[in-house]
């Protein structure tokens, strides 16, 4: 899995690892950024160098069977073009795309470039895109989630499960 830390341990990495944990698999996170946040709103963030998640990467593929990829935050489109290269090297593993672009209460952490790289590099490679209610209208060009969907769909992905929250 590639996410973001959330300091307060509501979201991000911490959570995937707890996910993951409870269904008896075990993880291999990746750190994608760094966040300033508490559990209200995101205020800043970092991403991790590229190199060295690319490093991570490959450190962990030839050490273990990698089952399924899942992705949160991904801090740059630097990193989806890391993710890209590892993806099309290990083709069968299943790649689930969380889209993060918003915090609950609004902070970024994902700028223009990174949103244009997951829709025009990796959206075509995810079994699953997961977008919450506000990044499927954004991602998905319309306010109606069933269009937002097909829209996405036509990106290439298998499928789309639009999640809670966020209204």
């Amino acid at each position: 899995m590639l996410s973001g830390l959330d300091p307060s341990g509501g979201a991000g990495i911490q959570a995937d690892i707890q996910a993951i944990t409870s269904i008896g698999a075990h993880p291999l996170p990746v750190l994608t950024c760094l966040t300033v946040q508490d559990t209200r709103n995101v205020y800043g963030a970092e991403p991790v160098s590229p190199g060295l998640i690319k490093q991570q990467l490959e450190c962990l593929a030839q050490d273990t069977p990698i089952h399924a990829i899942k992705t949160g935050a991904l801090g740059n489109a630097e990193v989806v073009e890391v993710l890209v290269e590892f993806v099309q090297k290990h083709s069968g593993v299943p790649l689930i795309v969380d889209p993060v672009i918003k915090a609950a209460g609004g902070g970024d952490l994902a700028d223009d470039a990174l949103v244009t790289a997951m829709k025009d590099k990796l959206f075509a490679r995810a079994e699953m895109i997961t977008p919450n209610g506000i990044e499927l209208a954004q991602l998905g060009g319309s306010d109606d989630p069933a269009e937002a969907a097909r829209n996405l769909l036509q990106t290439g992905c298998e499928s789309v499960l639009a999640t809670g929250g966020h209204g």
